[in-house]
């Protein structure tokens, strides 16, 4: 999980707005990120002016 916090962390360093950590392992997963209110992974949001 580490390597995965570190390149979400460098790609919001670098202009990226938000990433999102999503468990591959659950049917349907982008799905339920992108379309529902709850979402199902973790967002990763840089700084908001």
């Amino acid at each position: 999980m580490l390597p995965k916090l570190s390149n979400c962390v460098d790609a919001v360093k670098n202009g990226v707005n938000r990433v999102t950590i999503a468990d591959g392992r659950v049917a349907h997963c982008l799905l339920l990120e992108m379309f529902t209110n709850k979402g199902i992974g973790t967002m990763i949001v840089g700084d908001q002016l």
